[in-house]
Parts: C-alpha cells; structure tokens; sequence
C-alpha cells in the first residue's frame, strides 16, 4: 500500500490536531489510517 501526498498531509494534520491522542489516526468520518512511518519503512524493504 503506497501513500499519496493528499493522504500523508491528512493523516499529519489529523495526528496533529489539538485534543486528540497522537496514536489515535481514525479521522471523524471513520475511515481508518495505518500507522504511516511504520507501513512506510516496512514497504521500502526488499
């Protein structure tokens, strides 16, 4: 699973956003977000 750019930024600006838990990466209209740094570095493994 690769990421966009548009799904990056919303899932920073989602972990970011006052008020909620920085693990908590399920945005309000309930679509659920992998946890990007760690999906992104085992993808990149051979």
């Amino acid at each position: 699973m690769t990421w966009s750019a548009a799904q990056h930024t919303r899932f920073e600006a989602e972990r970011s956003r006052p008020g909620r838990d920085p693990d908590a990466v399920t945005p309000d209209d309930g679509t659920v977000l992998p946890p990007f740094p760690r999906l992104f570095l085992l993808a990149e493994k051979p």
